[in-house]
């Protein structure tokens, strides 16, 4: 860490006199009773500058700093909505507090009009020069009984999770969502994440439904470099919108990411526009496809017969239990796809999801990439499986999915003290080149229920009290030796 850096942070001096930040918000709506578009609600996120703020010590030498935090909403016949509260940081070390990620987030029920929303930030001690940031909104009444999405959200992190506590939680993942329009140099992946709502009106005659997403240089321009992805949607009453695009390859300059919701014959039913700003200094050709100016169209969607691939020999059932084996292998957006397809069912764009899945990894021979994973899923049915469960279904076959076969198994079985355990170790976990451990334990009565108690892979589950739950007398200190502690090592 540079010392002058340290010496401002210790000492309260800084360059800049305002507190400094990014903002922005999102209008998502709650399903109402009916079926229909309910009560909106405003998702206002902020990212605070830890360098702008002053530190003060505390009596253990950590460093912390407070921020006067205030949001009103206004409308034309006053306030309607108002909040103050301290922010305080939690304490840091000195060389720890500049790198620290001050994140905020608030979730606030708004009725139909228009409405200014003002945020402001505010250090106690140094009033002069705020941090302010204002957004209008404009919530229609009533709103359109047909599709129509949310706005738009960029999204910063996306992982699952089990926390519920976090406001960071929604459905089953921490998302963080970015707090500014503006991608610089070190970020060139674009990640979004919307609502689509009501679709489950549009009337049968017009399925199967087409989402087209698509970069643009103006909102009524055409894509770029076949910056583009189509899919088809279930016809539910809320369904999340999620993707991501490469940016890697476009100059900078001014664009827009563009949502647009057609039936089969390609007619608009709903859109959804937002624009961005990209930094990029040095753009990556494409080899993969041609570039096109912004005036270029995207092609028409050819829908398949799916009666004449693969997918139409599996019953629906089957269909679902592919789904399921496919979770531990897909990324954080099919998964989310998958699980909404295994929460509300819809057999026609089940089996799209499955072709298209496997259209991606082998674009001429879908079914022999089909059948190259069926083979896996054998593999670890006989592995893992029991006349209670499928393999794919438990921890192990999970783990042995997504990542292959472990470099080193190791199985214990009586050790003194201790419930039947296995490690596995990976040497690399595909395009991680950092080791892994994976600990899984025997949890109950069957020689095959073996759970993953542990595991030292970032994204995986994490828990620093493994050894209560392996350890049946509790007495850690007599297994110090065990195998579990000589893999794991206190990570």
């Amino acid at each position: 860490m540079p010392v002058l850096l340290f010496l401002l942070l210790c000492t309260g001096i800084r360059q800049s006199a305002a507190v400094e930040g990014v903002a922005s918000g999102t209008v998502f709506f709650l399903p109402g009773a009916d079926g229909l578009v309910g009560d909106a609600y405003l998702e206002l996120y902020w990212q605070i500058n830890p360098f702008s703020l002053h530190y003060r010590k505390d009596t253990t030498g950590a460093l912390t700093a407070r921020v006067h935090t205030g949001i009103i909403v206004r409308h034309d016949t006053g306030i309607v909505l108002e909040d103050h509260y301290m922010l305080h940081t939690n304490p840091a070390a000195p060389e720890h507090a500049s790198s620290r990620n001050i994140l905020e987030l608030k979730r606030l029920r708004l009725p139909y009009g228009k409405f200014r929303v003002e945020l402001t930030l505010t250090e106690p001690d140094f009033p002069q020069r705020p941090f302010v940031y204002t957004q209008d909104i404009n919530i229609p009444s009533p709103m359109p009984d047909a599709a129509c999405y949310s706005d738009i959200q960029l999204v910063d992190t996306l992982f699952a999770t089990m926390e519920q506590s976090s406001i960071f939680s929604r459905n089953g993942y921490i998302q963080i969502p970015l707090a500014t329009n503006f991608l610089d140099d070190d970020r060139k992946i674009l990640r979004y994440y919307a609502e689509l709502y009501q679709a489950d009106r549009i009337e049968q005659a017009l399925h199967p439904l087409v989402q087209h997403a698509y970069i643009s240089r103006r909102t009524d321009g055409g894509m770029v470099q076949h910056l583009q992805q189509r899919d088809t949607v279930p016809a539910t009453a809320v369904i999340p919108v999620i993707g991501s695009f490469d940016l890697s390859s476009l100059a900078s300059g001014n664009y827009y990411l563009n949502i647009r919701l057609q039936d089969r014959d390609e007619r608009e039913l709903a859109s959804k526009t937002y624009f961005f700003q990209l930094v990029n200094k040095h753009p990556v050709a494409r080899e993969a496809a041609p570039v096109k100016d912004d005036t270029t169209e995207g092609t028409g969607v050819v829908f398949l017969d799916m009666s004449k691939t693969f997918v139409s020999a599996f019953t629906f059932p089957q269909v679902k239990a592919i789904l399921e084996m496919l979770l531990p292998v897909s990324d954080v957006w099919d998964r989310k796809a998958i699980e909404n397809f295994l929460k509300r069912p819809d057999e026609m764009y089940m089996r799209y999801f499955v072709y298209n899945h496997f259209l991606k990894i082998n674009s001429k021979e879908p079914e022999k990439a089909w059948k190259e994973f069926s083979e896996k899923v054998r593999e670890v049915n006989r592995l893992f499986g029991s006349n209670a469960m499928p393999g794919y279904k438990t921890d192990r076959g999970i783990i042995y999915l997504k990542y292959g076969k472990p470099n080193d198994r190791i199985m214990i079985k009586n050790e003194p003290g201790a419930l039947p355990y296995e490690i596995w170790q990976y040497y690399s976990l595909g395009k991680q080149s950092m080791e892994g451990v994976f600990l899984f334990y025997q949890a109950g009565s069957s020689v095959q229920d073996y759970r993953l108690l542990h595991s030292t892979v970032n994204g995986e589950l994490r828990n620093s009290q493994w050894r209560t739950s392996l350890y049946t007398k509790g007495e850690t200190n007599a297994n110090v030796n065990s195998r579990a502690e000589q893999y794991i090592r206190g990570r």
